[in-house]
């Protein structure tokens, strides 16, 4: 499997109450594809947010396709909450969808759900050094009268 961008297209063809739509979904002063255009911006920011550090992240804007229908389900919310012309599509199951996929977003970051690592890792992560990375080296500190100020 490969890390894909989360694309219009793609929420379209994985969405049917948008097509049905499609041609009557601007809003009072915001078009519906500048909607669509940043609440998928921030999925993906989302979705890349839950990375395990044990998972590189993929170049650019990418996410594991294994995570796809749990960024669209949010997605989908998002846009049903924000577009007027939508609103009455935001069910009950449509809810649920949203909290599966927030449930497995957080089972990734756990490591209890394991997605394929890019073929090419981000060059801003593969640049930087591991959160964890010690620098130099420590002697441990061992604990006695003087250095604990007479606390034992």
């Amino acid at each position: 499997m490969a890390w894909i961008e989360l694309t219009a297209a793609r929420l379209l063809d994985k969405t049917a109450e948008l097509e049905l739509v499609k041609d009557v979904l601007l809003t009072d002063d915001q078009d519906a594809d500048d909607i669509i255009a940043d609440e998928l911006a921030s999925t993906v920011k989302r979705v890349r947010g839950y990375c395990p550090t044990s998972t590189p992240l993929g170049e650019g804007s990418t996410i594991p396709d294994e995570l796809e229908d749990a960024a669209l389900a949010l997605v989908r919310v998002k846009v049903f909450t924000r577009i007027k012309a939508l609103s009455s599509f935001l069910s009950d199951a449509r809810t649920k969808e949203a909290e599966n996929a927030m449930t497995e977003l957080r089972a990734w970051a756990r490591g209890d759900f394991k997605v394929v690592p890019p073929v090419t890792e981000s060059a801003s992560q593969a640049s930087s050094g591991s959160a964890s990375e010690v620098i130099g080296t420590t002697r441990p500190v061992q604990a006695s009268r003087a250095n604990l100020s007479g606390l034992v």
